[in-house]
């Protein structure tokens, strides 16, 4: 087990300190695993784990997670899942296994209990983590998804493969990162969608950094759909807290389904705000997510 740190990551100004974020490999039995945190990181009694959605990766999430009221009190971790960001690809991707990867990453850190939060795929390898191993679980909050599978919903499942090969389609491999942003600007007319797209660009170093590639593994995404789109039903319930945080202009599901998986679980509502909750409206989140941490961690 080894951990690389691999430099100054970005500065950015945070109140009147100076946010120094460094990204931390450690590689696992040959499988490497990637997470940005604070270089400053003080000995704080409590620990949040971000676990980001579909094509996203860690550090999508800093200007969100490192700010005052989230990151002053607790040691913040933005996490690339496998086969996203700067972590490895593997071909087999279920949320046991993306959960396990988390764990073994927070063993590395020697990082005993933490708090998650996760969007998306992010949210279900939370919810996931939080059944199998609840004893290394503070609490959980989770952004606009629910412990549902999706498998049976077959427009949901062909709409999201659609939007994969569609990607997977764009002829960027060995191209500039100006002709690949020509090619998915072409492709994808909102700016917001393509530029989502564009974050999972990074330069090919095996050719000198001239041309570019994707960092997310589009062949294990599109092999794994089904576990993707799914939740595995007979987890055994997580007995601790838990946050769902939901957009009003997003998909509706009925509170009994939070409670079967989640007894604890505190279900709110964002009117305003769709899928991104916390994009659309993060003032909002970020008060309650604050709150909630606040009061799990008195109460430890």
């Amino acid at each position: 087990m080894k951990a690389v740190q691999r430099g100054l990551f970005s500065i950015q100004k945070r109140g009147l300190m100076t946010l120094r974020q460094t990204t931390t490999d450690v590689e696992l039995n040959g499988f490497k695993i990637s997470a940005v945190e604070d270089e400053d990181q003080q000995a704080k009694d409590n620990n949040l784990l971000f676990l980001h959605g579909l094509l996203g990766q860690g550090r999508n999430w800093r200007s969100f997670a490192l700010n005052d009221v989230i990151s002053a009190k607790r040691n913040v971790y933005l996490f690339d899942l496998r086969n996203h960001g700067e972590s490895d690809h593997h071909r087999s991707m279920t949320y046991r296994e993306l959960a396990e990867d988390v764990v073994r990453f927070a063993d590395s850190k020697q990082i005993d209990k933490f708090s998650l939060l996760g969007h998306n795929l992010g949210a279900k390898t939370a919810m996931t983590l939080s059944c199998l191993f609840p004893d290394r679980v503070k609490g959980l909050i989770s952004i606009d998804t629910s412990p549902k599978s999706f498998t049976g919903d077959k427009a949901q499942v062909k709409q999201t493969l659609d939007g994969l090969q569609k990607i997977k389609g764009l002829d960027i491999e060995g191209k500039t990162r100006k002709t690949a942003m020509d090619f998915i600007q072409k492709s994808f007319s909102d700016p917001g969608i393509a530029n989502f797209v564009a974050s999972n660009l990074v330069y090919d170093e095996a050719n000198d950094r001239k041309f570019v590639k994707w960092c997310v593994n589009l062949d294990a995404i599109i092999g794994n759909i089904d576990q993707i789109v799914g939740f595995e039903s007979s987890l055994t319930p997580y007995q601790g807290p838990a946050l769902f945080i939901n957009g009003g202009l997003s998909v509706k599901v009925d509170e009994a389904v939070y409670k079967a998986v989640f007894p604890q679980a505190k279900v709110i509502t964002v009117e305003g705000a769709g899928h991104y909750v916390h994009t659309d409206k993060p003032k909002i989140t970020i008060e309650a997510i604050a709150l909630f941490l606040e009061s799990i961690e008195k109460a430890k």
